[in-house]
């Protein structure tokens, strides 16, 4: 639906079956959460204490999966800097991070998670989107990974700022990690 409304804002033809769609989001995004809910809710110590490890090994692989391909689209994504594609794409991520964080409800935590979700996106749907309108155009998978690598590096001072706040009002009502209520 958003393709369609963008296409015609746009006046362009831009195309995506949710068939195409479904099953990028189904495999990266809705197995992985329903394995997680299911794994939190029977067996909740040892989802606690795989979830640092499995969330490390996750941005690990990310990191070494886009690798070759930052490499090969590097020159191709360093003619689009003078363009002003870097700053747009840091403003892209601040404005998802301040948009997620403000309509992340009253905990604390899903303000944080809503936030980075918004500023980040989903690198997989949005490539099969590119993939399907611009199959022959990597200027557009360059910005595309390039998003990714940006988001990722802009979303560190929020990550940290959340930190911070998360840790304050732990200090402060110890009993209740989740109560910060956007203090």
């Amino acid at each position: 639906v958003w393709v369609d409304l963008v296409g015609s804002i746009f006046h362009a033809e831009y195309h995506m079956r949710a068939a195409r769609v479904v099953p990028s989001v189904l495999v990266t995004v809705m197995a992985p959460l329903l394995l997680g809910v299911v794994v939190r809710l029977l067996l909740p110590a040892t989802a606690e204490n795989i979830a640092h490890p499995i969330s490390l090994f996750a941005v690990v692989l990310l990191v070494v999966a886009a690798i070759p391909i930052v490499i090969t689209s590097g020159m191709t994504f360093w003619t689009l800097v003078g363009n002003g594609v870097v700053v747009f794409l840091i403003l892209f991520t601040v404005l998802g991070l301040v948009v997620g964080h403000l309509l992340g409800g009253p905990e604390s935590d899903d303000r944080t998670v809503l936030a980075l979700a918004t500023g980040t996106r989903h690198p997989g749907v949005a490539m099969a989107i590119a993939s399907l309108n611009f199959p022959d155009n990597k200027v557009v998978v360059a910005v595309m990974l390039w998003h990714l690598v940006i988001g990722a590096i802009a979303s560190i001072p929020y990550v940290r700022w959340r930190k911070t706040q998360h840790a304050k009002a732990a200090a402060v009502e110890p009993g209740m990690p989740h109560s910060t209520g956007g203090k």
